[in-house]
């Protein structure tokens, strides 16, 4: 099996000139330590890195921190830490100056909730346990880095390859100021609440059945006061007293301490809630730098009755994006599977209608010229999600809602990311032609079926275009969206989508362009700059095909435009959710019969 590890672009214990370090040992050291030191310095630094945004990482933010790893001697001093260490100066090292991440710290803080010492009470977190934290950082990089594997050449080595690319892309996304993590709620709001109930009638009981009450409005405007609290943690250390949370909150207490409970374990319970995850699922090769989900699914830590801590905050934030999504779909799953199908199959139907307003906004604001702008219907479904055409250039578009998968994430089955199956691919490495039927019904992948879909239907996308604009487009821009935060850049293509295409003979007619994979907050971006009369799509798509195909397309925008636009229907959502929370929240409770 071959992998692709990003972190060895960050320094390493071995990467400094250490010798190797096992797992056990540095599980044996951390018995030596307390929890909640161990924790509450984790917690620190994840603060550091959430409020420093992308400039944590730059190695003058963590050049004190480096130089704590090198002058510690676990399990051996460093040959060179006199040479490397300068007082008042970034290390003098051959590799990164970077080396802490939110990838290592979480495997860190799963370490020490598994091992460290929990009936200690730290007072202040003493010099050498900093110290000694760091290094285990340091060694945990070559961990996470895993062994040297041989360059992948076969299709399933490749696509093994990819897919560890994409897995490590979970990590170090959330180093962002608090506006833009209340756009990716608004995001979910406007799928969820204004958007999904057309598709999916029972979402709104069945939140309120999961909840014991709690209304998917309601559940949104708790997120977003918890966003705006979590982002005002500047001068915090990661810890917080529990009734210190609603202490302020005059109304609205109940609902905001249940969706904590959700999120809280202590260290006792965690460690059984990963004991069962172990047990009910099978072992993955990948899983110890990538499974994470205990940890995910409760980024709160209770030390101590009235006291929580935040090891991770990138979890935090991510958790509040994701939770409304994972308590409808863990509570239908309970009571009818198929519920639980239908509600993923409607969150599909609602994000494909989304996307299509969002196309529709491009088509009507693009400064070169209004598109024909078709949405195909039943008898024309091949075609595609979304249709554009202006003269001889044509855009269809695959819109794909899917989410990733637990399984995937944590290092198992990618199937649902890249496909197609196994079996398939060794057919097209033994040099079979798989028919383009055969490759769409058997590929689920989100960010591959769609490429087999718009191979297959050529004819009729020509067809279509001819009829509906008049003239046969001469070139094809394939667009795939997908609400997977799921990023296809250069290595993502070399190293298995291209080389997928050329055997499958994908996108083989002289018509179509290259394929380009784009986020819903890139499409979001898009809708933005044509209503500012900034975009023109046929100019836009012709520069990326022909001066940078590979590049990842929120890079090419970010080199053409600037920083990314927040799309108008996002910053609109977002006020309504804090005038919502501001009223829910600040109203008196009503009196009750119950003692206190």
């Amino acid at each position: 099996m071959c992998h692709i590890e990003g972190v060895r672009s960050y320094a390493s214990y071995q990467g400094l000139g250490g010798g190797p370090v096992s797992v056990d040992q540095v599980a044996c050291e951390l018995e030596r330590w307390p929890l909640d030191g161990v924790l509450g310095f984790i917690a620190r630094l994840s603060l550091q890195m959430v409020l420093a945004g992308q400039d944590f990482a730059d190695p003058r933010r963590q050049g004190q921190y480096l130089k704590w790893a090198i002058v510690d001697d676990f399990p051996a001093a460093l040959p060179s830490a006199a040479r490397m260490y300068v007082p008042g100066r970034v290390p003098l090292t051959s590799t990164s100056g970077v080396f802490i991440t939110e990838q290592n710290m979480a495997w860190l803080a799963h370490a020490a909730l598994l091992r460290c010492e929990g009936d200690t009470v730290t007072d202040e977190l003493e010099w050498g346990l900093r110290r000694r934290l760091c290094r285990l950082l340091l060694i945990a990089n070559d961990f996470l880095s895993g062994t040297a594997a041989a360059t992948p050449s076969t299709l399933p080595e490749r696509r093994s390859f990819a897919l560890n690319w994409l897995r490590y892309g979970q990590f170090n996304r959330l180093f962002e100021p608090c506006n833009a993590t209340l756009a990716r709620l608004a995001r979910q709001y406007v799928l969820l609440v204004e958007l999904l109930p057309k598709h999916f009638p029972e979402a709104t009981s069945a939140c309120e059945a999961a909840t014991g009450g709690v209304t998917l409005q309601r559940f949104f405007e708790i997120l977003a006061l918890i966003v705006t609290s979590v982002h005002s943690w500047s001068s915090g250390n990661g810890w917080l007293r529990r009734s210190a949370v609603c202490a302020r909150i005059p109304s609205g207490r109940r609902e905001i301490e249940m969706l904590l409970d959700r999120w809280t374990r202590t260290p006792e319970e965690y460690r059984r809630r990963f004991e069962e995850w172990q047990r009910d699922r099978p072992p993955v090769e990948a899983g110890p730098a990538y499974d994470f989900v205990p940890l995910r699914e409760s980024p709160l830590i209770q030390m101590r009755p009235d006291e929580l801590v935040c090891p991770v905050l990138p979890f935090l934030l991510s958790k509040m994006e994701d939770e409304p999504y994972f308590v409808l779909c863990d509570y239908l799953k309970q009571q009818d599977a198929q519920k639980q199908r239908d509600f993923q199959q409607a969150l599909g139907y609602a994000y494909e209608e989304y996307a299509n307003s969002l196309v529709a906004r491009i088509a009507s604001g693009d400064r070169g010229g209004a598109w024909v702008c078709r949405r195909p219907g039943l008898l024309d479904r091949q075609v595609g999600d979304d249709y554009l055409q202006r003269a001889d250039t044509g855009v269809p578009f695959e819109h794909k809602g899917q989410r990733p998968g637990t399984e995937f994430l944590r290092g198992g089955e990618g199937d649902r990311v890249l496909g197609p199956p196994s079996a398939l691919l060794q057919r097209l490495e033994h040099g079979d032609q798989i028919p383009l039927q055969v490759g769409r019904s058997q590929d689920h992948g989100v960010l591959t079926r769609p490429m087999w879909q718009q191979s297959r239907a050529t004819g009729a996308i020509l067809e279509f275009g001819e009829r509906e604009a008049g003239s046969r487009p001469a070139r094809l821009f394939p667009i795939i969206t997908h609400l997977a935060d799921l990023r296809v850049d250069k290595v993502v293509r070399a190293a298995y989508l291209t080389p997928l295409a050329d055997k499958a003979g994908l996108y083989a007619e002289a018509c179509w362009q290259s394929p380009q994979w784009i986020h819903v907050s890139d499409l979001e971006w898009l809708a933005a700059l044509a209503e500012a009369g900034r975009l023109d799509l046929a100019e836009l798509l012709a520069d990326k095909t022909t001066n940078a195909p590979d590049e990842r397309f929120d890079v090419h925008l970010f080199r053409r435009f600037g920083p990314p636009t927040v799309d108008a229907r996002l910053t609109e959502a977002v006020p309504r959710l804090l005038a919502g929370s501001l009223s829910a929240f600040s109203c008196p409770e009503p009196a009750s019969d119950e003692p206190s």
